[in-house]
This record gives C-alpha cells, sequence and structure tokens, in this order.
C-alpha cells in the first residue's frame, strides 16, 4: 500500500492553520470498543510502531502481553509519581537515607 493508498482510508478532520504549517493534519481515531460506554479502559487504538525484531519475536504477537507490561510500567510511573508528592513519604525517605 502507498501513501495515497493509505491517505485515502483515513477520515481527516479541522487542522489548524498553525499545525498546517507544520505539515501535520487530524485524523479521526480508528477506535475498537468493548460493548458499552466508552471510556479509556475500554477501548482499543489501532496504532503501527516499530520494534526491535528481538522485541517483536519475545512478544510473538501477543497483544495482550504487550498491553499488559505497558499498563504495568503505566501504573509503576503512576505509583512513583504519587509517592514523590505525599510529603509523609519523602520524610521518611530521608530519615532512612541518612541513616
Amino acid at each position: 500500500m502507498n501513501k495515497t493508498d493509505a491517505e485515502s482510508k483515513l477520515k481527516f478532520l479541522e487542522t489548524s492553520e498553525e499545525e498546517k504549517a507544520h505539515g501535520l493534519r487530524r485524523i479521526k481515531r480508528r477506535h475498537i470498543t468493548k460493548p458499552g460506554e466508552m471510556t479509556l479502559e475500554n477501548c482499543w487504538v489501532e496504532i503501527s510502531l516499530s520494534l526491535d525484531a528481538e522485541v517483536l519475536q519475545f512478544f510473538e504477537s501477543d497483544s495482550a502481553k504487550i498491553n499488559a507490561v505497558l499498563r504495568k510500567e503505566m501504573e509503576k510511573r503512576k505509583l512513583s509519581n504519587e509517592l514523590l508528592e505525599d510529603t509523609e513519604f519523602v520524610s521518611r525517605l530521608r530519615e532512612k537515607l541518612a541513616a
């Protein structure tokens, strides 16, 4: 499939002049949702990305496994941000490190 064929399948949305000046265009997302109301937790978005061959081989095209690893990393970052905002935790950590 060439670029023209791919673009013909997209639905373009109104794009600001500033975005156009940078060579960007807005496209309608193609969500795949589970039954019921769509939320971030129950919808999938099809994307294309490049992975190292060894990473792809490890996951063997198992999207559930890829989602689990990415979700774990996302939750780990969320927890670390919450802990850094927790003044009691930071104080206790400071004491522990000083010992």
